[in-house]
């Protein structure tokens, strides 16, 4: 058995010094060679696919406005600042409000309850922030 267990150490060095005298082209690669990949688009850089005027609500992580993982939203991520609820939008939609805030891109990873299907939920920080956003009608760029 201990003469099996040389020849396979014996094979695994050979093989392991010849395969290190011919480097692959990933070992080599630089940031030149990653330059020849075309960049995707980004929201701000194309345009936008559809152009609505919406209702625009806003909402915090408080249990009357959310359900028992008010942190959480509904496909799994943890609030933060640029999340959105849509029910007519697919999780991960990009979007814009140029009216409300210029450039800043939201992205869809929250629901709403029915009855609320063709507005925007957008998250803030604090119940008073929310209140005081108010409601607005405006234009939404859909990405």
């Amino acid at each position: 058995m201990a003469q099996k267990q040389r020849r396979f150490l014996g094979l695994f060095l050979a093989i392991t010094l010849v395969l290190a005298e011919f480097p692959s082209r990933w070992h080599r690669a630089s940031a030149a060679d990653l330059e020849e990949f075309p960049k995707l688009p980004s929201a701000e850089s194309r345009a936008p696919r559809r152009i609505e005027k919406r209702l625009i609500t806003f909402y915090s992580s408080t249990p009357d406005q959310t359900d028992d993982t008010p942190f959480i939203t509904a496909n799994g991520t943890k609030v933060r600042d640029g999340i959105a609820a849509a029910n007519f939008l697919q999780f991960g939609t990009r979007f814009r409000l140029p009216e409300l805030y210029g450039g800043k891109v939201f992205v869809v990873h929250d629901r709403m309850h029915q009855r609320f299907g063709s507005r925007i939920d957008i998250w803030v920080e604090t119940r008073e922030e929310a209140i005081e956003r108010g409601v607005k009608y405006t234009i939404v760029e859909i990405y």
